[in-house]
């Protein structure tokens, strides 16, 4: 029951957007008495859920808020670099056991939209860009389903969004 409640309360306390994510603490004004650092919360508690809960939560979102949080190659202060550190082997150990040897590919309804071949690990990413005139094509007819499909081994991880502007003739 404890656990449960403890699961719940964490469960509340996550802030997504759409590309990253962190949990919310609040601390009084004495924080800087306490080192206080939302970043090592944010590695403390992914280390622990991980451990806890490993096919649950944003995990991926977690991870890329902490990357995102680095300057220059790292965090803060030393208690920043050891906890997320930390929480990074555990995710890294958890979900990236497999080198990624894969190809993607990415279907707009029935039409074929483009592939990417993925061969070991590396930050790069890769971008696939529709035409609006393509999305607007597919929808006339219908709706129109964008499916990513994957062959291989390793984790594809993807955002799909859009960007466009509209013109009043």
């Amino acid at each position: 029951m404890q656990v449960e409640a403890i699961r719940r309360f964490l469960n509340n306390q996550v802030t997504e957007t759409a590309g990253a994510a962190h949990f919310t603490d609040s601390y009084s004004d004495g924080a800087y008495t306490l080192l206080c650092s939302d970043r090592r919360s944010d590695g403390v508690l992914l280390d622990a859920l991980i451990g806890d809960q490993p096919k649950e939560r944003p995990y991926p979102k977690l991870v890329r808020g902490l990357l995102g949080g680095r300057k220059r190659g790292h965090w803060m202060n030393t208690q920043e670099n050891v906890f997320i550190l930390l929480a990074l082997d555990r995710y890294f150990n958890t979900y990236e056991k497999a080198t990624p040897d894969f190809v993607a590919r990415v279907w707009l309804g029935q039409a074929y939209a483009g592939e990417q071949m993925f061969k070991g690990r590396s930050a790069d990413r890769q971008q696939l860009t529709l035409p609006m005139s393509a999305l607007v094509e597919r929808t006339a007819n219908g709706p129109a389903n964008l499916t990513i499909g994957k062959e291989g081994t390793g984790r594809l991880y993807y955002r799909i969004g859009t960007q466009y502007a509209t013109f009043k003739l």
